[in-house]
């Protein structure tokens, strides 16, 4: 039987360039064997795990690729027949992984175990999961799908509690409160966009901010709620939804495209992180939730051969930013508090 050699290469550095400090570009190491990443990106909330999207041996499904980040390799390799993943994200004891793919069921596996857990139905409309989120006390777990049905599952007993057709022709994404109480959902019409907040508890509406939003979260604290938007970026009020600090214009939306929104742990910072469609080049900004301010830009030189940047996640100590060149097959990682050059190169191989 011929074995195949799957390699994965993680690449660390600070930026390439850093508020107009240059610093050295990292050269790419020759891969054995190599396939795209997909994408979604997803660390543990211990820190321990970094889990990606790929294809298998034979480039007919996806697989979910479980790096450990202790031990520099690749741990686990989720290989059920999936067609494409389009989210993943793991319990807060981090030994679940709940992966959405191209069907409105989910499934939850256990990361020790590398066994499959539950399959968690969802409403048969054939709609993918875009996003995925677990409750804070880890018993629930929710899924909006991109024709806008959220759910709610029992995480012990598979058993979904909670549906709600958001009358939407995208559901984009969710963010769970801290408490645990309510969710927000970014949706959208062929004629609006908003946010919508519904009760964990009774699934009744309690809030609508009218606003064409591509990005939602809320702080840890959970009293704001950072909203990126067509056109800007904002940080309102959770409550009333009252507009705090508008963070930036972004005049040319068609060219722009955002890929992560997340506070730092504490919840005085916010990280956006835009793509450049024009060029492919990544900016990563930093925002101080007080004051309104920039703390500081990270910009990336564009990628050669038409690749592009595919998603992102941050650790959640809240110091090193990951995301996915698609094409190239690289899963890299930025450094948010060093402000020079730090570079680290590692490779795990699966046989």
């Amino acid at each position: 039987m011929r074995m195949l050699a799957f390699t994965v290469t993680l690449l660390m550095f600070c930026c390439l360039r850093c508020t107009g400090q240059q610093s050295p570009i990292l050269k790419q190491e020759t891969l054995a064997y190599r396939h795209p990443l997909s994408g979604p990106l997803a660390f543990s909330p211990d820190g321990r795990w970094l889990a990606c999207a790929t294809r298998d041996d034979n480039d007919q499904y996806e697989v979910v690729l479980v790096c450990d980040m202790l031990h520099r390799r690749v741990a686990r390799r989720i290989a059920p027949p999936m067609l494409t993943v389009y989210s993943i994200t793991f319990s807060p004891d981090s030994q679940r992984i709940a992966i959405g793919q191209q069907d409105p069921d989910v499934l939850l596996w256990s990361v020790n175990a590398g066994k499959l857990l539950h399959t968690l139905k969802g409403a048969q409309d054939g709609s993918l999961v875009h996003a995925l989120q677990f409750t804070p006390d880890g018993r629930s777990l929710g899924a909006v799908t991109y024709h806008g049905i959220l759910e709610f599952w029992q995480v012990e007993s598979g058993k979904r509690y909670l549906s709600i057709d958001l009358n939407a022709w995208r559901g984009w994404n969710l963010s769970i409160a801290p408490d645990g109480s309510k969710v927000a959902v970014g949706l959208s019409e062929p004629t609006y966009s908003a946010i919508e907040i519904y009760s964990l508890r009774t699934g009744h509406r309690l809030q609508r901010i009218n606003v064409p939003t591509d990005n939602v979260a809320y702080s840890p604290d959970g009293k704001h709620l950072a909203i990126r938007t067509e056109q800007t970026l904002e940080l309102c009020k959770a409550g009333s939804g009252r507009l705090e600090h508008l963070l930036a214009v972004y005049p040319n939306s068609a060219d722009r495209q955002t890929d992560f929104l997340a506070f730092l742990p504490g919840g005085k910072t916010l990280v956006d992180v835009t793509t450049d469609l024009r060029v492919g080049a990544l900016t990563v900004r930093l925002w101080s939730v007080g004051t309104g301010q920039k703390i500081r830009t990270l910009r990336l030189d564009p990628v050669p051969d038409h690749d592009y940047f595919s998603c992102a996640a941050l650790s959640p100590d809240g110091k090193i930013l990951a995301y996915i060149y698609r094409y190239q097959g690289l899963i890299r990682l930025l450094d948010l508090q060093q402000h020079e050059p730090h570079e680290l190169a590692w490779q795990a191989r699966i046989q």
